[in-house]
Parts: structure tokens; sequence; C-alpha cells
């Protein structure tokens, strides 16, 4: 893997026009529920852990490797240092070097 460490932080700015509204909007678009699907919504920090949405439950957990229950499927969150910061309502902190996050998929006929 490639040293991104000289590369500095950039900041999303909203195209003209468009407000939080319209945001907000669009991504309730991108992950509506259809069919009964359970969505997983998460956001990486570089370096600085990340933050999950609609975490029905927490499995597995070390300073290495986490994982988030999402009705039947997961997520497995690795890193370094890994700790859950804060954990209320579906939602959850982690703090920590999240290096992947993978989905384990429930199996068919599971």
């Amino acid at each position: 893997m490639g040293d991104f460490s000289s590369l500095k932080p950039c900041r999303v700015r909203l195209l003209s026009g468009y407000g939080e509204k319209e945001n907000m909007r669009l991504y309730d678009e991108i992950f509506k529920d259809t069919d009964g699907m359970q969505l997983a919504r998460y956001t990486v920090v570089v370096k600085g852990g990340g933050y999950f949405e609609g975490v029905k439950a927490v499995g597995d957990f070390s300073p290495e490797k986490i994982v988030l229950f999402y009705g039947a499927d997961a997520i497995e969150v690795e890193g370094k240092n890994l700790a859950i910061k804060k954990y209320c309502d579906g939602d959850l902190q982690l703090v920590g070097t999240i290096q992947s996050v993978r989905l384990a998929l429930k199996k068919e006929g599971e």
C-alpha cells in the first residue's frame, strides 16, 4: 500500500444551488430501505475511527477487530487500537485506526 501521509485533508463543498435539505433527500434516496433490506451506513475517518448507523448488536471485539451486526448480516471492522467510544440507539462511534471494513453477508439457506 502506498504512503499517503503527505496528503492533506480536503473538504467537500456543496454545489451551488444545493443546500443541506437537498443533500439529505439525495442520501435518503441512495440509502432507502427497499424490499426489507437492512442498511449499513458508515463513515470512516482516516486515522481517526468511524461512525456506524443502524447497528443491532456488537459481536467479536478486540483492539484489532470488531464485528457489528445489522440483522442477520454483519460488518467486520479491522484495524489498530480499535475501541468503542459511544454506542446508543444503534449509533456506534469507533476510535482507533480503521484499516478495512468488510461485509459478512448471511449465506442463502442459513
